[in-house]
Order: structure tokens, then sequence, then C-alpha cells
């Protein structure tokens, strides 16, 4: 038989539940990937990438001071390698990993949607 009167427990769990619902259907849950930490440490065993990274540093600090075209330059160029070096790592890992996915037409979306930083979004059931 239903109570005609709920006590505060009750209520409160009534009042809690239909919250939980609200949230679930207006803010949609983002699931989030470890890929970029993946990157990150396959870039910091990289020699040369970190070579390249603090002088990098060192030249935006020189750029920074001088305030000239021809540090700025250099500045640049640096730059362009370090970049450069990052999407070779980016492409060989991205490589490597089709070449170990049982499903190939999967993995290849999967790193599509990463280069591309498409997100998914997941909803929960009622």
């Amino acid at each position: 038989m239903e109570r005609l009167n709920p006590t505060a427990k009750d209520a409160f769990d009534k009042f809690w539940d239909r919250l939980l619902e609200i949230l679930d259907t207006t803010y949609r849950i983002k699931t989030v990937t470890k890929l970029k930490r993946n990157l990150k440490k396959h870039i910091n065993k990289n020699q040369e990438i970190r070579e390249l990274k603090c002088k990098l540093d060192a030249l935006a600090v020189i750029r920074d001071v001088r305030k000239d075209e021809d540090s700025r330059r250099v500045y640049l160029t640096c730059k362009h390698l370090y970049k450069k070096k990052i999407l070779e790592v980016k492409r060989r890992l991205n490589s490597i990993k089709m070449n170990k996915a049982g499903n190939k037409n999967k993995t290849i979306w999967e790193v599509i949607n990463k280069e591309t930083n498409v997100q998914r979004w997941e909803f929960r059931p009622r």
C-alpha cells in the first residue's frame, strides 16, 4: 500500500532523482581520451625533439630580449623544425597503431577523429 505522508527521506530521494534526471538530459557527459598523454610520453623519449625544445625555448628568450628580425627568423625556423618532428612522431605512432589493429577501419576513423579534434559525446539512458 502506498504511503500518503512521505517522510523527509522519501521526499529528498524523489527530489534527488528528478534533479539527476534533469542534469542528465541537459548536460552531456564528455568522454576524454588519453591520446595526448600518450603522445607526450613518446615525444619526451625522443632525444632530438627534447633538444629542439630546449633550443626553441632559448631562442624565444633571445627573440624577446633582442626584438630584431634576425632572432625572430631564427626562432620561427626552429619552431617549424620542432613542429615537423612532432608531426613525424605522430605519423609514426598512428602508423604503428593502424598496423597492430584488428579492426583497421575503426582504428583509421579513430585516428581521423583524433587528428581533426572531433569530440565524442556520450548520453546516459534514462
